[in-house]
């Protein structure tokens, strides 16, 4: 990869998150749903994130998950693109690469399906169907750092899809985090 990819990942990812920055910083965000991103693991990235998807009147737990899994999806979509500009570009100078890189892009369309998935679970209150699709989408995004580096034990500051795979981890992370708080406590069993 070369230092114009890198560049322009960098000031586009800064461009986003300016923007996000920007639109929380002016109040966009109500303090209730800000009160929920704060009790997960990254409540930076659940409060800029979510910030597109306001319809200002959902603030629950539920509709932040929703939000969460909506903004995740987002931001595969943009990774779909960045998989195949790398493959491109990689293309001249390594071809196992290059393919490698273009199988995360299979890799996240099934990771789309599979969040799609959990928005529907959640909509029926299925949580275990919401558990097993988070896993499976975040399967996905584990399987593409694993294809890119592949058998030649590379770091991961070489897999050109590093930052935003790890963005993606980060924001199905908030979304368990916030199924978690949302799943009601098991009833205990009487003898």
């Amino acid at each position: 990869m070369d230092l114009t990819s890198d560049l322009f990942l960098l000031i586009s990812i800064s461009a986003i998150l300016t923007s996000f920055s920007s639109l929380t910083s002016a109040n966009a965000l109500p303090p209730e749903i800000k009160t929920i991103c704060d009790k997960t693991s990254s409540p930076d990235i659940c409060s800029s994130s979510i910030v597109p998807f306001l319809d200002g009147k959902s603030k629950d737990i539920a509709s932040v998950l929703r939000m969460q899994i909506m903004a995740t999806m987002d931001t595969i979509e943009t990774a779909i693109k960045e998989s195949k500009k790398h493959s491109k570009e990689l293309h001249k100078e390594d071809k196992i690469g290059a393919r490698r890189i273009k199988d995360c892009g299979q890799l996240y369309s099934s990771a789309i399906s599979d969040y799609k998935n959990a928005l529907k679970a959640l909509k029926e209150n299925n949580f275990e169907s919401l558990q097993t699709e988070l896993d499976a989408g975040r399967s996905m995004i584990s399987t593409c750092d694993d294809t890119v580096t592949g058998d030649r034990s590379l770091p991961d500051s070489v897999n050109p899809l590093n930052k935003i795979n790890l963005s993606i981890k980060k924001m199905t992370g908030n979304c368990y985090d916030l199924k978690n708080l949302m799943k009601p406590l098991a009833q205990p069993h009487v003898i």
